[in-house]
């Protein structure tokens, strides 16, 4: 009462919460599974919560009120542990970022989406508004969406976008080594801001196969070896790039392709980076695959015709190929 702080052993110091809290804990354990909501004496004793409580909040609700539960489960994570990083901590993160770099975003960035739709098949995109008529793109600001669910690799590793980029921050905080996944996670939003920075299509309704593929897998080979302009700018330090620029998980297969072209006619990777890295931003997205096809024209002796009909066709899958042929079949293809 006179602005002191308590006495460690004061008689009046409470160690624990009363009788009737744990009692209503345990009878509305399961209760809970069905709240968008919890009454303000549970957030205010979140440390004297159980566990299998805090599992419970929202299991069934947050189907209905995903964001809106969401933000109640890690309100209550907060409190109990004030280093964890929630949703509005990223997105804060990533806008605070735009905001020091408006360079890197052609029209800005208007917002960041944690998604956790069943029907999200990707880990993170960047999305434009565009002219429902002509296509054309809307000078109006990016939305950047991270996929907040796991994703099984083809290596047997699993691959969380929103989880491993919360623990990459953590790390960061931290002042520990980034494992794989939690820089790849950052790799994956540099890919998505690169997106956010580049010209895009003269209208979007004219992007083919090949022409997309071609136009991710440039982006991808090109920012697995840049990402660390966004490592350093968030104060972590890259540690991991020689294995992501071999194997990272995004367009795996058509980046390995692309490398194995490289490896096989003598072509250095970091010629093709120098040439390629600012090509999003100063070229439309349909011109890549071309440019792409006359590149490796003038520096593997082989025609565009059958650059754009073999190579590119099986190392990108093109054409009538939905998908790019198997890496490791690819390279007997090439003759290794």
């Amino acid at each position: 009462l006179r602005g002191e702080e308590p006495s460690e052993e004061s008689v009046n110091r409470v160690n624990d919460v009363p009788q009737v809290f744990k009692d209503w804990v345990e009878m509305n354990t399961e209760r809970v599974k069905y709240a968008q909501s919890l009454p303000y004496f549970i957030l205010d004793n979140a440390h004297y919560v159980p566990k299998d409580f805090i599992d419970n909040v929202g299991y069934y609700s947050v189907k209905k009120s995903p964001s809106v539960v969401g933000d109640v489960i890690e309100s209550l994570h907060k409190l109990i542990d004030p280093t964890y990083i929630r949703d509005k901590d990223v997105k804060e993160l990533i806008m605070d970022f735009a905001g020091k770099n408006p360079a890197l975003f052609k029209y800005g960035l208007g917002e960041v989406k944690i998604t956790r739709a069943a029907s999200a098949d990707y880990f993170m995109g960047e999305f434009r508004t565009c002219e429902k008529a002509s296509g054309v793109y809307l000078p109006k600001p990016s939305t950047i969406a991270i996929v907040d669910k796991q994703f099984p690799m083809s290596d047997g590793r699993m691959f969380a976008p929103l989880q491993d980029l919360k623990k990459a921050i953590q790390a960061i905080k931290e002042g520990r080594k980034l494992e794989f996944n939690e820089e790849y996670a950052l790799e994956s939003l540099w890919h998505e801001i690169r997106h956010a920075g580049a010209k895009g299509w003269s209208r979007a309704n004219i992007a083919t196969k090949e022409t997309r593929n071609a136009m991710e897998t440039i982006n991808q080979f090109c920012a697995r070896r840049s990402y660390g302009q966004l490592v350093t700018a968030l104060g972590g330090k890259v540690r991991n790039q020689a294995e992501i620029i071999a194997n990272g998980y995004g367009y795996n297969t058509s980046v390995a392709n692309l490398n194995s072209i490289l490896e096989y006619y003598g072509v250095k990777p970091q010629n093709l980076y120098r040439y390629f890295k600012d090509r999003i931003q100063t070229s439309y997205y349909e011109e890549i695959y071309e440019d792409l096809a006359q590149y490796l024209a003038r520096n593997i002796g082989l025609s565009i015709d059958t650059i754009k009909n073999d190579l590119l066709r099986l190392a990108l899958g093109t054409h009538d190929r939905r998908y790019p042929m198997n890496k490791d079949s690819f390279r007997i293809y090439l003759g290794f």
